[in-house]
């Protein structure tokens, strides 16, 4: 665990304020397979109807399925919808 995430964390604990606000820690919620929301995301790197696939700070979000497509999006968050099959995280490898 690198430092940053260590003094975060610490103050995460003494705040009582969630991890994913104090640092770039994505947080990811999942309602049904219709609903996907995602915080403190980097971007998007594929979308088809079919797959999307979202930059993390931790590697990248893959999510198949059907008809899926960005309700919403700024620099903090995504709000897909879609019929949600499966999603994988991968690590980047450069």
């Amino acid at each position: 665990m690198d430092n940053m995430k260590k003094i975060a964390e610490k103050i995460s604990n003494k705040t009582q304020f969630p991890i994913e606000i104090i640092s770039s820690t994505p947080k990811i919620e999942v309602t049904g397979n219709k609903m996907i929301y995602i915080e403190n995301h980097k971007g998007v790197k594929i979308l088809t109807p079919e797959n999307v696939t979202v930059k993390l700070t931790t590697g990248l979000l893959v999510i198949e399925g059907e008809k899926i497509a960005i309700h919403e999006i700024d620099k903090e968050h995504i709000f897909l919808t879609g019929i949600f099959n499966s999603f994988k995280f991968d690590k980047i490898l450069e």
